[in-house]
């Protein structure tokens, strides 16, 4: 299956573009939330059930992986039903970190491959990788979709690339 790419608008519900900006300067790996609602009177941010995942393995890397919801909301776990396979969407900062959190994210994904192979499933589903891209004040969504084992060759290439630093260095 090939890779597709695709672009989409940022979520109305995203916390503030400085706080995102603000929180990834610091070498943090953002996760943010898919949906935001009000549910008995209390707003509550969302989070797929794999953003917890990567919290804990970039706890056991020694990366900060921060869930970041609006000001004054309960995290809440968001389950989808469908038979596709969609990561939390992500941010994070270019630069050597990148490679870091960009294999973070790989090698989280071929554990739940590994998993659901030992468990006899022949077929893993389709697998969309979702990152947060800011361009000045403007915020978009870039998509990657195609084969779990296509998206972790995707993402380690990426993460091969030399940072715009190392390029300076040269």
């Amino acid at each position: 299956m090939p890779i597709t790419e695709k672009f989409s608008p940022s979520l109305a519900d995203w916390p503030d573009a400085d706080e995102i900006r603000r929180v990834t300067a610091e070498g943090t790996l953002v996760v943010l939330p898919d949906r935001v609602s009000v549910v008995s009177g209390e707003i509550v941010a969302s989070f797929r059930e794999d953003a917890q995942a990567l919290r804990v393995r970039g706890h056991e890397q020694w990366l900060r992986v921060e869930l970041l919801a609006p000001k004054d909301a309960r995290l809440g776990v968001y389950r989808e039903h469908a038979a596709e396979w969609i990561l939390p969407i992500v941010i994070f900062l270019a630069g050597q970190g990148a490679s870091i959190i960009t294999n973070l994210i790989a090698n989280e994904i071929q554990r739940r491959v590994d998993r659901l192979r030992e468990s006899g499933q022949d077929q893993v589903p389709t697998l969309r990788y979702r990152e947060a891209i800011f361009e000045g004040e403007r915020a978009e969504v870039r998509e990657i979709e195609g084969s779990a084992e296509d998206v972790i060759f995707w993402l380690r290439d990426r993460a091969a690339l030399p940072s715009p630093s190392e390029d300076d260095e040269s």
